[in-house]
C-alpha cells in the first residue's frame, strides 16, 4: 500500500521506517528540512530495538504535495498543537477517498481536522480517523537511526463520523494490525490521558 507518514519526529521516523519494512510504499514528509536531513540523500532508516531491521523510503522532504500524492493514507505523526497547521496543508492538496489517521488524535484531533476541511471546503475529499495513542514507544537515537522500545499490542482507533468505522477499518488495519475499533472519537480523544498528564508535568 502506497502510504505518507506527516511528521518526522521520534514517532513519524519510527512509524515510517515500519511500515516501509513491512512492505508498504512510503513516504515521509516534515514541516522542516532540519529534523530530516540525515536521510535525504539516501531515504534510508535503522531501526533498533523491539521490532528491528533497515527501511528505504520512497520520498523524503518538505514537499506535501509531493509526499502525499497517490498516497492510499496518510498517516500524521505531530504533537497536537500542530494538527491544525497540518490540516490547512492538508487541505490544499489532499486527494478524492484518502484516509488521514491521526496517530494520535489525542483530544479532540479529529473534531480540528473536520473543522478546518469544512472551512476549506475539502471535507468530502478525505476520510478521518484518530488513534487513541500513539502504537510504539520509540526516540531517534542517531542520525537516520530510531529505537522502538515497545510496540502496543492494541490501540483503539475510530473513523469521524463513526457510521464509516465499518466501511473503513479494514483497509487501515491493514496497514496497522494493531489497530482495534473503537464506537466513535469521543472514546479515543477521552481516553487519551495527555491532555491532563501534560499539563501537570
Amino acid at each position: 500500500m502506497k502510504i505518507a507518514v506527516v511528521g518526522a519526529g521520534n514517532g513519524g521516523q519510527a512509524l515510517s521506517a515500519v511500515l516501509a519494512m513491512r512492505g508498504h510504499d512510503v513516504s515521509l514528509y516534515n514541516r522542516s528540512q532540519k529534523r530530516i536531513s540525515p536521510l535525504l540523500s539516501g531515504r534510508k532508516i535503522r531501526v533498533e530495538g523491539e521490532s528491528a531491521g533497515k527501511a528505504k523510503l520512497r520520498y523524503v522532504g518538505t514537499d506535501m504535495k509531493k509526499a502525499i500524492e497517490g498516497a492510499e493514507a496518510i498517516m500524521v505523526v505531530v504533537p497536537a498543537f500542530a494538527h491544525a497547521q497540518i490540516a490547512e496543508k492538508l487541505a490544499e492538496c489532499i486527494d478524492e477517498g484518502q484516509i488521514i489517521v491521526l496517530n494520535p488524535g489525542r483530544t479532540g484531533g479529529a473534531l480540528e481536522f473536520d473543522k478546518i476541511f469544512r472551512e476549506k471546503g475539502v471535507r468530502e475529499k478525505a476520510v478521518i480517523a484518530e488513534a487513541q495513542t500513539f502504537v510504539f514507544a520509540s526516540r531517534i537515537s542517531g542520525p537516520g537511526m530510531v529505537r522502538i522500545f515497545r510496540i502496543k499490542n492494541a490501540v483503539p482507533l475510530s473513523v469521524l463520523p463513526s457510521k464509516d468505522n465499518d466501511a473503513v477499518f479494514p483497509i487501515i488495519s491493514e496497514i496497522m494490525p494493531e489497530f482495534t475499533l473503537a464506537k466513535n472519537v469521543l472514546y479515543t480523544s477521552f481516553n487519551n490521558i495527555g491532555a491532563v498528564f501534560h499539563p501537570g508535568a
